[in-house]
C-alpha cells in the first residue's frame, strides 16, 4: 500500500473519531449497553458491545419506519481506540476482515479500496447524523425509557 492511501486512511478514521465524540459525548467512558437517540420517525441505536481501557467497541443502526416495522439500515460494528483517537469500522452489513486492497474484479465485487470505502461511508453517515440532530447526551437504555 502507498503511503499517500494510508495518509487518507488514517485521517478518515481520526475525522470519524472526532465525529463520533460529537455524537456521543462521552464516548471515552460510555458503559456496555444500548443506547437510543430518536428523531422524528427515525431511532438511532448505539451499542457498546466491549470496553476497555484504551478500546471501545461499538454497534451504530439506524431504524427506519417502513410501513409501520422498524427496519435496521445501516448496522456497523466500531472500534474506536481512545489513546490514538481513531475509529474504524470493523463490520458492515454483516461482512468482516476489511483488506486494504481487493483485486479488482473479485468473486464478491468488492471495490478496490473496500476499507476506504466503509469508514469514507461512515464519515458521511456520522456527518448526517449529528446534522439531523441525533445525540446520545443523556444516554437512556431502551428498557428505561
Amino acid at each position: 500500500m502507498r503511503w499517500t492511501e494510508i495518509n487518507k486512511l488514517m485521517w478518515i478514521f481520526e475525522a470519524n473519531y472526532d465525529r463520533l465524540v460529537l455524537l456521543v459525548p462521552q464516548i471515552e467512558t460510555i458503559q456496555c449497553g444500548a443506547k437510543t437517540s430518536v428523531h422524528d420517525a427515525r431511532e438511532l441505536v448505539l451499542e457498546v458491545f466491549d470496553r476497555s481501557r484504551y478500546t471501545t467497541t461499538v454497534g451504530l443502526t439506524q431504524y427506519l419506519n417502513i410501513d409501520g416495522r422498524m427496519v435496521p439500515n445501516p448496522h456497523m460494528r466500531i472500534r474506536l481506540y481512545h489513546d490514538a483517537k481513531v475509529a474504524e469500522v470493523v463490520a458492515y452489513q454483516n461482512h468482516t476482515n476489511f483488506k486494504h486492497r481487493y483485486p479488482y474484479p473479485n468473486p464478491k465485487m468488492l471495490l478496490r479500496h473496500e476499507k476506504r470505502a466503509v469508514n469514507q461511508f461512515l464519515a458521511e453517515w456520522l456527518t448526517h447524523c449529528v446534522a439531523m440532530g441525533y445525540r446520545f447526551d443523556s444516554v437512556v437504555s431502551p428498557s428505561q425509557a
